[in-house]
């Protein structure tokens, strides 16, 4: 069981050709929920392994916020989006002390949901003016992606 979280901050000013100061901030925030369950098949005092599932809960906000000459405007979501997941795994785990481990994970994980909020409209316009998304795209759409990765990491922790 377990919980991630990432946040950042990234501000830009600039002042445009007709002398108008822009200063604008994004606010990336991610967090990540999840439970996971093994069987270890191989069981001994310095290495086990054995495969698992898991379920997982995702959740990414992408929000921009900014002032233009004395006007400021609130944070607005460019992209939100979340994900329910369920994983497919494998441990394989080294015991270097009492409560010390090394552990080797590849998984591969499939959502049961998946929808992600894009505001096309601000998205596009910021990114490249001359493009344009048509408006019926602009509320949202969902996508059935696969995962798939290898995650290495060191417990150490007490039993």
């Amino acid at each position: 069981m377990g919980y991630a979280r990432r946040r950042k901050n990234v501000t830009a000013e600039f002042i445009d050709s007709l002398n108008v100061n822009h200063s604008y901030t994004c606010h990336s925030k991610y967090d990540y929920w999840f439970v996971n369950f093994y069987w270890h098949f191989v069981d001994e005092d310095r290495f086990k392994m054995g495969p698992g599932i898991g379920g997982a809960f995702s959740y990414y906000r992408f929000q921009k916020s900014g002032i233009i000459d004395d006007r400021e405007y609130d944070a607005y979501d460019i992209i939100k989006q979340s994900q329910f997941l369920t994983s497919v795994l494998f441990n394989m785990s080294i015991y270097m002390g009492e409560n010390v481990s090394f552990n080797i994970q590849p998984y591969f994980q499939i959502p049961f949901y998946f929808n992600s909020l894009v505001h096309y409209g601000v998205l596009e316009n910021d990114l490249n003016p001359t493009y344009e998304i048509p408006e019926e795209d602009w509320d949202s759409y969902s996508e059935w992606h696969w995962n798939y990765g290898l995650t290495i990491s060191l417990s150490i922790g007490v039993e």
